[in-house]
């Protein structure tokens, strides 16, 4: 009996830590949550912002036509070439192309100065700006000349350039510049026959006598005259004789007292070489006279204190001059005067 309540005993004891490691593990179970990841996406929509900020494309309209001249965009630089012979106006009014979204100032079509330094500032759509700088360049081809007639003149001449690529409106100009390169004269504005394609122009007398080459300055271009058809391209300026207007009237000076001539290419007048003398003298005698100033259109003489009183009719001056084949002479420059001296 013993044994038996004893055995029972030890059953019940044995039995206990199985059922505490069954409850544990229930109450274990019992106390776990279980956590779930949610992800949830969202959908946005993506702006792509374009940079560009370039010229494509620069139309000038050409004035009362049709036509358009496209400019070359060069890095930084709009190139307009125009052509000499359109009329150039003073203003435009282009039409610009842009990239999609971008901007310019000023806006295309909006009237600007036809002229260099007019400056366009472009604007992409993420805002980066560049500026352009308009240019404009007359397109005008090259162009020859030569002179007409012989190659040796007088001042006071008219010369006459024959040639090819003339635009008559285009502001021209000719010079003479001597063979050696010491003087340069500019001669007066040429007029341009359209007729016969020619410019002519003056040679005044205030040119030096000298050998020289012609050159014209025409539009954007310039040249020296060729001896293509001539066989020449040299000028041989001379001077244009003395001339001194005759005096019919009777002139009374004075001793010592001055009277003036006047006449035409006086130049380059000898000291103490001036005369006067009278064909009613026999024999005749020269009687100094004393040169006060001279112009290219005067002379002025005074009457030594010691001149004999009487009629002079002749009178008379050694000038240094160059005449057209360029070498230098002494001439001697003379004219009839009714000249009385008094006392």
């Amino acid at each position: 009996m013993d044994n038996l309540i004893q055995q029972s005993v030890i059953k019940k004891i044995s039995i206990f830590p199985a059922l505490f490691i069954l409850l544990s593990i229930a109450l274990l179970h019992s106390c776990k949550k279980e956590y779930t990841d949610v992800y949830e996406t969202v959908y946005t929509d993506t702006v792509e912002v374009q940079g560009f900020n370039n010229i494509v494309s620069f139309a000038v309209p050409e004035p009362e036509t049709d036509d358009m001249t496209y400019a070359a965009v060069k890095g930084d630089s709009i190139l307009v070439y125009w052509p000499v012979w359109k009329a150039k106006p003073e203003t435009i009014s282009p039409e610009i192309a842009l990239p999609i979204k971008a901007s310019i100032s000023p806006e295309s079509g909006e009237s600007v100065p036809f002229g260099d330094e007019v400056v366009y500032t472009v604007t992409s759509e993420s805002g980066e700006q560049r500026i352009y700088t308009l240019k404009v360049t007359d397109q005008q081809p090259p162009f020859y000349f030569y002179q007409t007639g012989n190659n040796s003149v007088i001042l006071g001449s008219t010369i006459y350039l024959n040639g090819d690529g003339f635009f008559g409106g285009l502001n021209t100009q000719v010079f003479l510049e001597e063979a050696d390169g010491t003087r340069v004269y500019e001669l007066p504005i040429p007029t341009f026959a359209v007729s016969t394609n020619t410019y002519s122009t003056t040679i005044p007398n205030t040119v030096d006598t000298a050998l020289y080459r012609i050159k014209m300055v025409h539009g954007t271009r310039s040249g020296y005259v060729s001896d293509l058809f001539n066989g020449y391209d040299t000028l041989q300026v001379g001077y244009s004789p003395m001339n001194v207007a005759r005096l019919n009237a009777r002139l009374d000076v004075k001793r010592g007292e001055t009277f003036t001539l006047s006449g035409s290419n006086i130049r380059f007048l000898q000291e103490n070489t001036a005369i006067m003398y009278s064909t009613f003298e026999s024999p005749i005698v020269y009687r100094p006279l004393v040169i006060e100033s001279y112009t290219l259109t005067s002379i002025t003489f005074r009457i030594p204190e010691d001149t004999p009183a009487g009629r002079y009719n002749y009178w008379g001056v050694k000038t240094i001059v160059a005449p057209v084949n360029g070498r230098i002479e002494e001439g001697f420059g003379s004219g009839t005067r009714n000249i009385y001296v008094t006392e």
